[in-house]
C-alpha cells in the first residue's frame, strides 16, 4: 500500500516538474538572440516590442555602456526580461597565428646565436698559455761572480715554536 502512495507521488511531482521546465521554455521562445559577428548581437522580440525603442528589433553594439536588462512585452502585456552584459577590454591587443609564430621563431633564433657566441668564446685558447719561445717566456737571471754578494744566503732557522707536537691547552 505505502509503496503505491510513493509511485503515485513520484510521478505527480515529475509531471509537475515536467511542466514547469516547459512553461518556462515557452517563455523563452518569445526573445530571439542573434549574433553580429564580434561587434553586435541583435535582439529580437516575437509576438511584441522592446519597451526601450518601441520596436520588435533591437541593435546592440559591443560596448560595456549597452549592459543593461531589456523588457519585451507581448502582444497581451506579458513582459520577458533578459540581461545582456558586454565586457570589452579597451587596452587589449589582438595577436594573430603569424605574430606568435614569429615571435618562437626569433626566440628559438636569439637562444642558438647566444649559444654558439658562448661556445665560441669557451672555446678559445687561453691567453695565459705558453705557446713557444717568446722573449717574454725567457727569464734573465743575473750572474753570481762569488764577490757581489746578489744573493742572499739563507738565515738559520728558528723552528722551535713548531717543532713540539703537544695537546691544545698544554704548552711548554
Amino acid at each position: 500500500m505505502a509503496v503505491g502512495w510513493v509511485f503515485i507521488t513520484s510521478l505527480i511531482t515529475a509531471l509537475l516538474l515536467v511542466e514547469l521546465v516547459n512553461i518556462q521554455k515557452d517563455d523563452k521562445k518569445d526573445i530571439k538572440v542573434k549574433s553580429e559577428g564580434e561587434e553586435a548581437i541583435k535582439l529580437t522580440c516575437e509576438n511584441g516590442k522592446w519597451t526601450s525603442n518601441n520596436n520588435s528589433l533591437l541593435n546592440l553594439k559591443n560596448e560595456d555602456s549597452n549592459s543593461n536588462e531589456y523588457v519585451c512585452q507581448n502582444d497581451d502585456k506579458k513582459k520577458h526580461t533578459i540581461y545582456v552584459k558586454f565586457r570589452t577590454c579597451n587596452n587589449c591587443i589582438q595577436l594573430e597565428a603569424g605574430t606568435v609564430a614569429g615571435i618562437v621563431v626569433g626566440d628559438v633564433i636569439a637562444t642558438v646565436l647566444i649559444a654558439v657566441a658562448v661556445y665560441c668564446v669557451s672555446s678559445q685558447q687561453k691567453s695565459g698559455a705558453y705557446i713557444g719561445n717568446k722573449a717574454s717566456d725567457r727569464q734573465n737571471l743575473l750572474m753570481n761572480d762569488g764577490n757581489n754578494m746578489v744573493y742572499e744566503p739563507l738565515r738559520e732557522r728558528d723552528d722551535g715554536a713548531y717543532s713540539k707536537l703537544a695537546p691544545r691547552g698544554q704548552r711548554s
